[in-house]
């Protein structure tokens, strides 16, 4: 849990703005993944591990500057049992262009197409947020922690 108050604190820190409603303390929704592209699947369940879930979009240039945040996160908390998942709405061919030729070529995390808007809508819907990049912490509970944008 220390590490969780960390992580928040440190997300907290690297956001502009913070939206506190909607979600927290409940249960996080589901990741429904059309196809994984980088990465080992991630299934985002109570008694496991602590989650960023990002929504983003790889024609985004800010969702592109938010992956070395990310990757930073990645890589300071990876040992703390910190997952990092990106999700994007694009095809999965789209995603895949930008993973393996474009500027995705550095992402140190899993990303995933979503499928059908499911996760996107599941996890944005409920707190009003339509802007992306956007992220979401959620507890080795299962339960949402702190949202908001990823920059």
């Amino acid at each position: 849990m220390k590490h969780a108050v960390s992580l928040v604190f440190l997300m907290a820190g690297l956001a502009p703005s913070i939206g506190l409603s909607g979600l927290i303390g409940e249960p996080a929704p589901p990741l429904v993944v059309k196809e994984w592209i980088k990465g080992q699947p991630v299934a985002v369940k109570a008694g496991t591990n602590i989650f960023v879930v990002e929504i983003w979009n790889a024609s985004s240039l800010v969702s592109r500057v938010a992956i070395t945040n990310l990757n930073a996160l990645q890589k300071r908390f990876q040992t703390n049992g910190v997952v990092i998942v990106g999700i994007s709405d694009e095809s999965a061919d789209e995603i895949k262009e930008f993973v393996l030729h474009g500027g995705g070529t550095n992402i140190q995390y899993a990303i995933a197409a979503d499928d059908q808007r499911q996760t996107s809508l599941g996890y944005m819907k409920p707190v009003g947020q339509r802007a992306i990049p956007y992220a979401f912490v959620v507890g080795t509970n299962g339960n949402l922690l702190w949202h908001g944008h990823a920059l």
